[in-house]
């Protein structure tokens, strides 16, 4: 930013992700929760090695995620899984799957064992399933999309959509320049292909893989990013201390 007084901009900086996180996050939470979208159901295909799949441990009756190992087998008797002690659980979205079923009608139950190790089903019969099918809870936009849909019908799905488009566009634009100005400070001018050709990549990755897979990759991105920007606050903190007073005293 180009600005006269750095600590305008640092409290506008502060001001924007209060605005999003604290409020827009508030406001969206209290929708979802208050139209009781949060525990609906919705027809799914489980697909085995999806990032949306999770294996949760069955534990004191409580469920912790777990990563599970090249043995780990889940026993499915008429599409039920075990909730035995110590046995695991297939879940979509961390939220354990109730029945399961090889047909996307839901007319036919699974039978048989699941191994998560390998990311397939096996059913009492032999036959290998790459993806079973179930009624699934939902998150992100689309659980936004529930609640709004509940009281506005199509009119609060198409402000949802809307929202989403806007939000992406908008990020895609600003943190592509954000990238731009760091690797040109970093690297130079020659290296803006090569960043403008990942960064063109990693949108095409966020379109195909899994909502929890960005998440992760995501939040490892921004953890990296916190390490020098915390080294900053701290190194920095005396001169924004005596920056913040300087502008402020010049309102009192």
């Amino acid at each position: 930013a180009k600005t006269d007084e750095p600590v305008s901009e640092g409290a506008v900086a502060l001001l924007e992700p209060f605005i999003d996180t604290i409020l827009i996050c508030t406001i969206t939470a209290l929708a979802i929760i208050t139209t009781g979208v949060w525990k609906q159901t919705t027809p799914t295909t489980i697909v085995l090695n999806s990032g949306d799949v999770s294996y949760l441990s069955v534990e004191m009756d409580r469920l912790k995620t777990i990563e599970p190992d090249e043995t780990a087998q889940i026993l499915v008797a008429k599409g039920q899984q075990s909730r035995a002690e110590d046995n695991l659980v297939l879940a979509w979205h961390e939220v354990p799957l109730a029945l399961l079923y090889t047909d996307s009608a839901h007319t036919r139950p699974f039978d048989g064992i699941i191994h998560p190790g390998q990311s397939i089903a096996v059913g009492t019969n032999g036959t290998e399933y790459e993806q079973l099918y179930g009624e699934a809870v939902e998150n992100g936009a689309p659980l936004t999309m529930w609640a709004y849909s509940e009281v506005l019908g199509k009119i609060g799905i198409g402000i949802v959509l809307l929202c989403v488009l806007l939000f992406g566009i908008s990020t895609a634009i600003s943190w592509s320049y954000y990238g731009d100005r760091c690797v040109t400070y970093l690297f130079g001018e020659g290296a803006l292909f090569g960043y403008r050709i990942v960064y063109m990549l990693t949108h095409f990755l966020g379109a195909i893989l899994a909502l929890n897979t960005i998440w992760t990759m995501g939040d490892v991105a921004m953890s990296l990013a916190t390490i020098p920007n915390i080294l900053a606050l701290v190194f920095l903190s005396g001169v924004v201390r005596s920056l913040t007073k300087k502008y402020f005293d010049k309102f009192q």
